[in-house]
C-alpha cells in the first residue's frame, strides 16, 4: 500500500494591520522580504540581502521607512533616478516658466555636467555629500586638447565660480520641484557650499573717452549701432533686435519691443529681459540724422541682392540682410574701434555702464536713469551704480547751502564779519559749482552724455574718480569715503 505523500507546507506569515508584513525568509531569492502598501494603495515590497536576524532587522527597518514615507504622502518609487527627475523637470516645468534661450542653456547644462555625475543615482537616495563631490569634480581642473595651426596643445581648464553657482541653481530648482511633488522628503542640495563670484569689474568711459569714442567711431559702418548703445544705455541684443518699424520719427523716441537670440541655427526674437525691459526710449535730432542716413545707406544696398526695404528689416544687419553676430559685433568690430581711438578694451556691455555712470554724475534722477535702462526695480539701479551718487550728494549738499545762505551763492559778508570765520566767502565764478541740471538742458536731456560741455571739469573729474574707485588694488580708498 503505497504511503501518502504528504506536501511541506509553508509557515503562516504574520501581517501586523496597518504596519505592513513581518519580514520572512524567501528561499528562491535568497533574500527577507517584507511588504507593504504605499500612499497609493499599491502593493510594494521590500528586501535584504544578509543571512540571519541582521537581515531581517534590515528588511524591517527598510519597511518601517517606507511606511513613514507613505504616511507623509510622499511618492516611493525606487525606480526614479535623478536624470528621470531633470528630464521630467525640464519638459513639464522649465519649458513653461523659462525663455528659450535660458532653457537651452539649462538644457546644456543637465546634458554636460548633471546626468554624468549623479544621473545615475535613485532620487530618494541622493545625499548632501554625493552633491558636495559631484560639485568638487566639476570644479576640479581636468586636461583640454585643442588644436591650432596643426599642433595640438593639452591645458588645464577649471570651472568658474559663477559657472558651479549656474550648476547649482539648476538642481536646486529641479530638487525642489520633486519636494513639491512629493517625490523627497527635503531638498538636499540645500545648503550646499558653493564658491564666491568675483564681481566683473565695470569699466565705463570718462566724457572725454566717450567724445574720444564716437569721433573714432564716425564713418564706420556701425556707427548708427555704436552711438545708441552709448546714449541708450540699450543692450547688446536689444539693440540687434531693433527693426526700422521700431522708431518713430515724429515722436523722437524708439521702442524695445524684442531681443536676438540664436538657437538651434536659427535667429529669433525673442521676449525682452524683463516686463521693465519693453520700454521707449527718447532720441535726441543727432541721433535721429544718424539713423536717417543709416537707413538711406541701407535703401541703397540692399536691392543689389534683390530686396527692397520695409519697416520689418532689422535696423543692423549684414551684407545680406542677416541679422549680425554679437561676437562679430564686439570681437571684430568694437575692438578694432577701441584700438583706432586709443582706448583700454572694454565690453559691449560697458557702453551701458557709461551711459549710465554719465547720467548719474550729470545729476540725473535715478528713477528715470532706471526706466531709460529697463531695470525692474530702482534699487538695482542705485546699488549697481552706487559709485557714481556721491557726486549727487555733493550737489545737493551745495544747493542746500546756497538755500541757507552757506554756500557759493549766498550772499557776501558784511564790514563787519571781514576777517573772521562767520559769514561766508565773496562768491568767485572761477570756482563756483556748475549746475547739473542746466548742463543737461543745454545738452537735451536723456541720451545725450556724448554732448557734455568740454568745459565741465567737474564732471570729468567725477566719473574719472568713480572708475578708478571701481578698480581694485592697494591704493583704493574705503566706500563711502570722500577725498
Amino acid at each position: 500500500m503505497m504511503g501518502r505523500i504528504i506536501a511541506p507546507t509553508m509557515p503562516a506569515i504574520r501581517r501586523d494591520k496597518g504596519s505592513g508584513e513581518q519580514p520572512h525568509w524567501v528561499p528562491a531569492m535568497g533574500k527577507w522580504r517584507a511588504r507593504y502598501v504605499d500612499a497609493d494603495g499599491r502593493r510594494r515590497a521590500v528586501t535584504s540581502s544578509k543571512p540571519g536576524r541582521a537581515g531581517a532587522r534590515e528588511a524591517a527597518a527598510r519597511r518601517d521607512e517606507a511606511l513613514r514615507r507613505s504616511a507623509l504622502g510622499l511618492v516611493d518609487d525606487p525606480r526614479l533616478t535623478v536624470e528621470h527627475l531633470l528630464e521630467r523637470w525640464l519638459a513639464d516645468v522649465a519649458a513653461v516658466k523659462l525663455r528659450p534661450q535660458s532653457l537651452e542653456r539649462y538644457r546644456g547644462i543637465v546634458r554636460r555636467h548633471l546626468i554624468p555625475a549623479i544621473g545615475t543615482v535613485p532620487l530618494r537616495a541622493l545625499t548632501p555629500q554625493q552633491i558636495a563631490t559631484a560639485y568638487a569634480a566639476l570644479a576640479a581642473p581636468r586636461p583640454v586638447t585643442t588644436t591650432h595651426a596643426g599642433s595640438r596643445q593639452t591645458t588645464l581648464r577649471t570651472m568658474s565660480a559663477a559657472s558651479l553657482r549656474y550648476v547649482h541653481a539648476v538642481l536646486h530648482g529641479a530638487l525642489e520641484q520633486a519636494v513639491a511633488w512629493r517625490l523627497i522628503e527635503r531638498n538636499p542640495a540645500a545648503g550646499a557650499s558653493l564658491p564666491r563670484v568675483a564681481t566683473p569689474e565695470m569699466r565705463p568711459l570718462t566724457p572725454a573717452e566717450a567724445r574720444r569714442f564716437l569721433e573714432a567711431a564716425r564713418g564706420h559702418a556701425l556707427e548708427s549701432l555704436f552711438t545708441l548703445a552709448l546714449t541708450t544705455g540699450m543692450r547688446q541684443g536689444e539693440l540687434l533686435a531693433l527693426r526700422w518699424r521700431d522708431v518713430d520719427w515724429s515722436g523722437w523716441r524708439v521702442t524695445v519691443h524684442h531681443t536676438l537670440i540664436r538657437l538651434d541655427g536659427r535667429w529669433w526674437l525673442g521676449e525682452p529681459k524683463t516686463p521693465k525691459s519693453r520700454r521707449a526710449i527718447e532720441l535726441t535730432g543727432p541721433t535721429l540724422d544718424l539713423l536717417r542716413t543709416h537707413r538711406a545707406r541701407q535703401a541703397e544696398r540692399l536691392p543689389a541682392i534683390g530686396h527692397a526695404l520695409t519697416d520689418d528689416d532689422l535696423i543692423f544687419c549684414d551684407a545680406a540682410g542677416e541679422p549680425l553676430w554679437g561676437r562679430h559685433v564686439t570681437t571684430l568690430q568694437l575692438k578694432a574701434l577701441l584700438r583706432r581711438a586709443e582706448l583700454p578694451p572694454i565690453r559691449f556691455h560697458d557702453l551701458r555702464h557709461t551711459f549710465a555712470t554719465l547720467q548719474l554724475a550729470a545729476g540725473t534722477n535715478p528713477k528715470i536713469v532706471s526706466e531709460v535702462l529697463g531695470h525692474k526695480e530702482i534699487a538695482i539701479t542705485l546699488d549697481r551704480y552706487s559709485h557714481a551718487l556721491p557726486t549727487m550728494q555733493a550737489t545737493a549738499m551745495a544747493r542746500l547751502d546756497a538755500i541757507l545762505g552757506r554756500g557759493d551763492d549766498a550772499a557776501p559778508p558784511s564790514d563787519g564779519d571781514k576777517g573772521s570765520n562767520k559769514g561766508s566767502p565773496t562768491p568767485d565764478k572761477a570756482n563756483e559749482r556748475p549746475d547739473p541740471s542746466v548742463d543737461r538742458a543745454e545738452n537735451g536731456g536723456i541720451g545725450t552724455a556724448y554732448r557734455i560741455r568740454t568745459d565741465d571739469l567737474r564732471l570729468e573729474r567725477a566719473v574719472s574718480w568713480a572708475s578708478r574707485r571701481m578698480r581694485p588694488g592697494p591704493g583704493r580708498r574705503a566706500a563711502g569715503r570722500r577725498r
